[in-house]
Order: C-alpha cells, then sequence, then structure tokens
C-alpha cells in the first residue's frame, strides 16, 4: 500500500506544495524562454528579424541558434535545441504536477522525486555541454544562459530532496518514458516545419545571368525543395500584403544596377551585423545572377548605436557601427564605396575605429580630408534620414529590405524570385507555389 512520504529530517525540507510550486515555477520560467528562443528560430532562419538578444558579435542568440552543433540537434532529432529546452520544461511541469497530485492524495511521492531527479540532472548535463560549446565558439545567447540558470537551480532544489521507500530506479526512468513520449510527438510537429537552416544566410542556386522571365521564375521554384518553396509562398503571401511607401529613387546612394530597373531593393544594413554580412554576400551573389538592367540596390544605414541613433537604447561607447555608417555615406557615388564596405564585411569581428580607418586607407581614402566629411552636419543628416526612412517601416531589426516600396523578407529565394518576376508579386508563374500558410508554433 502507498504511504505517505516522511523524510528522516523533516525541518531540513520544504512542504511538498512549496517543492512542487517551485518546481511548476522554474519549468514555467523554462517553457516561456524556449517559446521565445523557438518563435525567434522560425523569424531569423525566415529571414525577417534579427532577434532582440543579439547585442553584438560576443552577444548573439542567432548566431548560437544556427551553430553547427544546433543545425546537427534539428536535422538528427526533427526538433530543435530551442524544442529539447521546451520538451524538458514540459515534462518538469508535468512531473511536478503528478507529485502535487499524489501529495493531496497522501500517496508516496518518492518515485516522482526520482523522476524528477533524473529529469533535472539530465537538463543540467545537457546545460553544461552546451555552456562549454558557447565558450569554445565565444558566443553567447542572454536567453540560453538564463535557461541554464533555471535548470540548475531546479536540479539543486530537486537533488536535496530525499526519497524514501516506494522508489525504484527503473520504475522511475519508466515514468520518465512515458512522459517523454507524448511531448516529444507533440513537439514533432512544429519541429517539422521549423526550417532546418538560416535560408536568409544561404546562396540561391540558379542558372548565371538568368534574364527576368516568367519561364525563368517557373525553373526557378521548380528547382527549389518543398520546403523552400512552401517558405517562398509564405513570405511573398506577407510581402503583398505589406503596405507601401512611394518615395523616389536616390541615385546618389545607388551601390548596384540602374536607376530605372524595375526592381528597386532599399538595404538597412549596420556594419557589425552578422545576417547584414550574409544579407551582402546573397546580394553579391544575385548580382551574377542577374543583370544590372533588372534590379538595383540602394543602400542605408541604421546603426545600432544610441551614439548617433536615438531610436536606440544601448550603445558599447566604441563608435564602431557610427563610423562606419558615416564613413560609407561620405564614400556614397565614390568608387572606393564597394571596396571599403566589403572589407568592412570581410573583417567585421575585427572591426575597431583604428582598423576602419586602416581599411580606409588602404583603398586611397585619405582621412585627413574624409575625416571632415565623416563629423559634418551634412552627415549627421543623411544618416538621421536613413534612420527616419527605416523607422517608417518599423524597423525591428537589421537588415530590412524594402522592394518597390514594400518591406520584404531577406530571404534570397524572395528577392530573387521578384528579379525574375520583373517586380511583379502578381505573375502566373508564382501559381506553382502551395498556398501560404502559418508556420505552426510551439505553445506552452
Amino acid at each position: 500500500m502507498d504511504t505517505p512520504t516522511s523524510t528522516n529530517n523533516p525541518k531540513a525540507e520544504q512542504p511538498v506544495s512549496r517543492f512542487g510550486g517551485l518546481l511548476i515555477g522554474g519549468a514555467a520560467i523554462a517553457i516561456a524562454l524556449c517559446v521565445y528562443q523557438w518563435v525567434e528560430l522560425i523569424k531569423i532562419r525566415e529571414g525577417n528579424t534579427t532577434p532582440l538578444c543579439t547585442l553584438s558579435d560576443a552577444i548573439d542568440c542567432a548566431a548560437v541558434w544556427n551553430s553547427p552543433v544546433s543545425n546537427h540537434v534539428h536535422h538528427y532529432t526533427g526538433i530543435p535545441i530551442a524544442g529539447w529546452g521546451l520538451a524538458w520544461g514540459l515534462i518538469t511541469f508535468i512531473l511536478a504536477g503528478i507529485l502535487l497530485g499524489r501529495d493531496r492524495q497522501k500517496k508516496s511521492i518518492s518515485l516522482i522525486i526520482q523522476a524528477l531527479q533524473l529529469t533535472s540532472a539530465s537538463g543540467a548535463a545537457i546545460s553544461i555541454l552546451l555552456l562549454s560549446y558557447s565558450i569554445a565558439i565565444a558566443v553567447f545567447c542572454p536567453s540560453c544562459l538564463l535557461l541554464y540558470l533555471v535548470v540548475g537551480a531546479t536540479t539543486i532544489i530537486t537533488m536535496r530532496r530525499s526519497i524514501n521507500s516506494g522508489g525504484s530506479w527503473p520504475k522511475a526512468i519508466a515514468l520518465c518514458v512515458a512522459v517523454f513520449i507524448p511531448v516529444f510527438a507533440l513537439l514533432l510537429i512544429p519541429g517539422i516545419y521549423t526550417p532546418r537552416e538560416a535560408l536568409a544566410d544561404t546562396a540561391t542556386t540558379a542558372t548565371p545571368a538568368a534574364a527576368p522571365s516568367s519561364d525563368a521564375l517557373v525553373s526557378f521554384i521548380k528547382a527549389q525543395p518543398p520546403e523552400v518553396q512552401q517558405i517562398l509562398a509564405n513570405t511573398l503571401n506577407e510581402y503583398r500584403k505589406a503596405p507601401r511607401i512611394d518615395r523616389p529613387i536616390d541615385p546618389h546612394r545607388i551601390t548596384w544596377g540602374s536607376a530605372s530597373a524595375p526592381v528597386h531593393l532599399v538595404e538597412w544594413i549596420e556594419m557589425r551585423c552578422p545576417h547584414c554580412r550574409n544579407l551582402y554576400l546573397n546580394l553579391e551573389r544575385l548580382q551574377t545572377m542577374a543583370p544590372p538592367e533588372a534590379w538595383n540596390i540602394e543602400t542605408r544605414f541604421f546603426p545600432l548605436d544610441s551614439e548617433c541613433n536615438n531610436s536606440v537604447k544601448r550603445s558599447d561607447g566604441s563608435g564602431i557601427s557610427c563610423l562606419a555608417a558615416k564613413l560609407l555615406i561620405c564614400l556614397a557615388s565614390k568608387p572606393q564605396e564597394a571596396a571599403v564596405r566589403s572589407a568592412m564585411f570581410q573583417h567585421q569581428r575585427q572591426l575597431t575605429v583604428p582598423r576602419i580607418w586602416e581599411i580606409a586607407e588602404l583603398n586611397n581614402v585619405k582621412r585627413d580630408t574624409m575625416q571632415n566629411c565623416v563629423d559634418s552636419q551634412a552627415t549627421r543628416q543623411a544618416l538621421q534620414e536613413d534612420i527616419d526612412y527605416g523607422l517608417a517601416y518599423h524597423i525591428e531589426g537589421t537588415p530590412l529590405v524594402v522592394i518597390n516600396g514594400r518591406k520584404a523578407s531577406a530571404l534570397p529565394h524572395l528577392i530573387f524570385s521578384l528579379i525574375l518576376s520583373g517586380g511583379r508579386d502578381d505573375d502566373p508563374a508564382f501559381d506553382i507555389l502551395p498556398p501560404p500558410q502559418t508556420h505552426p508554433r510551439p505553445e506552452s
């Protein structure tokens, strides 16, 4: 017969109700963090945004979530790491609920405590491995670190709880497996629909110098795997619904293509943003795949530094982002601009104020003459115009891409498709795409 649990030292342990409540609270925090991470992972892999927890090269959630280890976990298990954190939270929540239920019924809880100890210990071990990996690659995710703290605190709480008669480690393992199986099945569904890689960070595949046409667009779409076709359908649908802001092209800020091209792409970049570098590389790739008469790029800047951007609430005090933006504004329409911007992206992780000026001087830009332009009121005004222009589209992070006046995903497949269609989002070739859908989101 099951009997109520007693302890060797009752005064040393919390009441079961408080013990279970702490575990439920910790599990709820873990669930909330992991749902946030999973939703943001979907967004960045579709090229829609940069997460708020991306602050610098070393503090970059997106870089951790899209790291090789993360991609391998998702590939081989069907669930991203955020989903596995969510699974841990759900299992802990369920077991803690069973614990409180059995306690109210005056039944033994030793088996449940053992199952909670196994679950928390497994989570702690994995957290240590993931933290070690972050240390190895020198990139950290703030929300992940908070999750590790929650898992660690939960582990300490459960391990300090004593186990009396009625426990059985094989039965505890079986209980964990019994709870795990339905949780895994539930999370596998959204896991399947979560993009396996950051498509906005990958190049498209097409015939170089493809002439824009419906036939070329059909061939391009058919060449994409079903998952990419679905994401293309989704992002195209979002683009169609986006409000249009009509604004004249600024020929002075065109960095590629003909000003009279039917597809006009405006990009807002931050020179220290890894996703901006990926966009730059993808657009550079697209330049070999479609002629300059078909599309153009107008480059704008949105430094994520309150020193020169009042809409941003943080600054690292280095002045790197502001200097890079102002220098490239000063170089607009000059032959050195492309080389300087390319070199900045190439050495993105090593950028400092002296390094920026070194790059400029290596490309025949004289600092003594360019410094006056960088410090001028005209340049500050031009940068503010870029910022205000981006804010009109409710910019959430960099990069921001606008095509023919409407906000678009940075997904290179969408950009190239619109180039092939001549800017027509209603081209009949798009009819072969699957119906747009909203990706299932993990729920708490």
